[in-house]
């Protein structure tokens, strides 16, 4: 089973490396992203306050938006981590050129296929297709482009969930900047540097008004915990001397302060310590990196493009008007259907430009466990 789902289901990566406690973290991600969006549907209902344990059920798919912060640190993480062993000699320099054109060919072709997905969908549900058409196709451009944003000062009126994509990408263009601090050898000069960026960032983004919040610097706090998740991966995790057990106790703590928390600046160092434990516990991390988790969120890119557009068909297959006990099952229902339709998006739109210009025997990455 398992090489069935790794050689069908699972995220290939370029480095021959598939560091499947990331891919959980992803999972769990895009599941609080998931049920965020289900929330107003599934909710609603007073009568769902005397199922047991369903308050809390509903207070984390209220928070589920944290998600996408969570996002933020693990690309910030994955974009940083060669540069980090580049500069500490474990690997050849990454060429910028080589860089660029990797998140193009990885990214950019599932993307402009879903917009165009989502485009046709609704001029043809549309009363007046031409109309529509004409309406949107300048909204498809601009979201094609990452501009959106930047151009109409609002989400995308494509797939809306666009904006968090725009402002990866503008983290894409200035990670190789970034990643220059981690030339300094000097570990706690580094480490400081990077810690004080990331508090000033997550102070002044409080202070920010709601345009600049669409934009890299409401959020760059996030990627740069993921620079500094990066730097203790590769330098000080593998040699930390902490028991398992401490850091599972540690770790379902800061998860629970994470998406709990009112208090926002200090989120992206909560999230980092988060991160830390369950990398280095004992069940937080065999639990991360399980094969259906880690393979799941191996797919978060295509559940995250295409979710809404489920939700959507589950509510006209669900209903929104249910008695308190269908409400656990409406949502076990429109989160299969979610994950059903987005493996068949993953595996048609998204893992063959995984796979372009890698040879066969490199479609199996090895399993790493920090």
């Amino acid at each position: 089973m398992e090489a069935f789902v790794r050689r069908h289901l699972s995220r290939v990566s370029r480095s021959g490396e598939w560091l499947a406690e990331i891919d959980g973290l992803r999972f769990v991600a895009i599941l609080l992203v998931v049920v965020f969006h289900c929330e107003p549907y599934v909710f609603g209902n007073p009568g769902t306050s005397s199922l047991p344990g369903w308050d809390l059920v509903h207070h984390v798919a209220e928070r589920g938006w944290i998600g996408v912060p969570l996002f933020f640190v693990i690309s910030g993480f994955i974009l940083a981590l060669p540069f980090v062993r580049s500069h500490a000699g474990m690997r050849r320099p990454l060429a910028l050129r080589r860089y660029y054109h990797r998140r193009l060919v990885r990214l950019e072709p599932p993307y402009v296929i879903c917009l165009l997905v989502f485009l046709v969908y609704k001029v043809l549900i549309s009363g007046s297709p031409w109309h529509s058409l004409q309406e949107q196709f300048p909204h498809f451009l601009a979201s094609a482009t990452y501009t959106h944003g930047l151009v109409y000062q609002s989400h995308s009126t494509i797939n809306n969930v666009a904006w968090t994509l725009e402002i990866e990408v503008q983290f894409y263009l200035a990670a190789p900047f970034l990643c220059q601090v981690f030339r300094i050898s000097n570990t706690w000069m580094r480490r400081l540097l990077l810690g004080g960026l990331l508090l000033a960032f997550s102070l002044m983004a409080g202070h920010l008004g709601g345009e600049w919040r669409r934009h890299l610097p409401g959020h760059l706090s996030y990627f740069l915990a993921g620079l500094l998740l990066a730097d203790l991966y590769v330098h000080t995790l593998p040699n930390l001397q902490v028991p398992e057990l401490a850091c599972d106790l540690i770790g379902v703590i800061a998860w629970a302060t994470a998406i709990g928390m009112e208090v926002s600046w200090p989120r992206p160092l909560v999230i980092l310590l988060a991160y830390v434990a369950t990398l280095q516990g004992r069940v937080l991390r065999r639990w991360a990196g399980h094969l259906w988790i880690a393979t799941i969120g191996g797919m978060c890119y295509s559940i995250y493009l295409y979710h809404n557009l489920f939700i959507g068909w589950g509510r006209s297959l669900f209903g929104t008007d249910s008695d308190s006990y269908w409400a656990p099952l409406q949502l076990v229902g429109l989160l299969g259907i979610v994950l059903l339709g987005s493996i068949v998006c993953f595996v048609l739109f998204e893992r063959p430009f995984m796979k372009m210009g890698l040879p066969k025997d490199q479609e199996l990455p090895k399993r790493r466990i920090p």
